[in-house]
Order: C-alpha cells, then sequence, then structure tokens
C-alpha cells in the first residue's frame, strides 16, 4: 500500500509540476503518452498473468498423466 501511494504521490507532482505548465497541444499528447504507459502495464501484467496460467495448467497435466 505504501508503494502505490508514493506512485500516486508521483503522478500528482508530475501532473501539477510539469503537465500543467504545458500547451494546449503538448497537455493532450501527455495525457496519450500516460494512457499508453497505462495500456502497456496492464498488458504486460495480463500476459504474466496468462503466462502463470499455463504453466499451472501444464503441471497439473504433469502430474495427472
Amino acid at each position: 500500500m505504501e508503494d502505490y501511494k508514493k506512485e500516486k504521490r508521483d503522478i500528482e507532482d508530475f501532473i501539477n509540476g510539469t503537465v500543467k505548465k504545458l500547451s494546449p497541444a503538448n497537455k493532450e499528447k501527455a495525457v496519450y503518452i500516460m494512457q499508453g504507459m497505462i495500456i502497456g502495464q496492464l498488458a504486460s501484467e495480463q500476459a504474466e498473468i496468462s503466462k502463470n496460467m499455463i504453466d499451472a495448467v501444464n503441471q497439473f497435466n504433469e502430474v495427472r498423466l
């Protein structure tokens, strides 16, 4: 939970200290970049979950055979 609070603080600092100073066009670009980072992180986490599930099924099949 502490990591979450620190990460949230870092993001708030970045938005308040940097993004607010950008031109409207660059603010829009910054939003797209942040959205891409979130999507990339979610995809990476999903890939890891899928890999773990496949590994678990394979282990189950090895024991069952």
